[in-house]
């Protein structure tokens, strides 16, 4: 009988290696595909003949009405871009500002986090800033799923807004898997309050410590892994509506 499960266990095993691989396979040859069509690379158009800069010398990049990328993909996917050009490729210090931003989805707040985090670390905080939003609906966003706190940026309210029955998960980053127990870790990302079932305790932790493990085999370019200082890097948001006892984790 125990011979029996260790050969079912070491199929399972080939089998995933195997799945693995083709993964891996299929990801470089739409990398190389994408980078020789140059989809990937930064294009030549003069971002910074388009923006005006400030009196310490920023370059101004007004973020876009809506922050969703459903409904307004095109516009949030060229401000990426952008940041990505005048911050990372050419070094530029940009200050970005909320002005006209008016609606706010918490997927597309969590890559615009992502990338702004990154740029900073890797140039440093410098070289990347911004303006508090004028509207403080907007504001509260921000600070619900701890924007600010992510960036190492005052907030100018010192709790969080209470929206029942809403509770946001902050940011959170890091560069490898989560280590410790399984209740630590849903404590350090849902707090005390919030109750769940034994079981989708266990399953909460797997999904989650799966879906690292698959940003360090899958989500860097393999050409960049050995060069990107960020590589491996996961960032994770999320909320808990407490009516209906859903859980939204969002991953990137």
């Amino acid at each position: 009988m125990k011979n029996t499960r260790k050969l079912s266990l070491k199929k399972r095993e080939t089998k995933l290696r195997i799945e693995r691989k083709k993964f891996t396979s299929t990801i470089a040859r739409k990398y190389k595909y994408y980078s020789e069509t140059k989809e990937l690379t930064s294009d030549n158009s003069n971002i910074e003949g388009n923006l005006q800069r400030n009196k310490e010398g920023y370059l101004l990049l007004e973020l876009p009405e809506k922050i969703d990328l459903n409904s307004n993909y095109s516009e949030m996917t060229a401000v990426l871009k952008s940041i990505r050009k005048l911050v990372l490729s050419e070094k530029k210090p940009i200050c970005l500002t909320f002005n006209n931003v008016k609606f706010i989805k918490p997927s597309a707040l969590l890559i615009l986090a992502a990338e702004i985090h990154r740029c900073r670390r890797i140039h440093g905080i410098k070289k990347i800033t911004g303006h508090y939003p004028k509207d403080k609906k907007i504001e509260g966003i921000l600070e619900d799923f701890g924007f600010f706190k992510l960036l190492g940026v005052a907030s100018r309210n010192n709790s969080k807004n209470k929206k029942y029955p809403m509770e946001y998960i902050d940011f959170v980053t890091h560069i490898h898997e989560v280590k410790g127990t399984v209740r630590a870790f849903r404590e350090s990302l849902l707090g005390k309050s919030i109750e769940m079932s034994g079981p989708a305790k266990g399953r909460l932790y797997r999904a989650i410590t799966e879906a690292m493990l698959n940003v360090r085999h899958h989500a860097y370019p393999l050409s960049a892994m050995k060069t990107n200082p960020e590589r491996g890097r996961w960032w994770l948001s999320g909320h808990v509506n407490k009516k209906n006892g859903d859980l939204v984790i969002m991953f990137c």
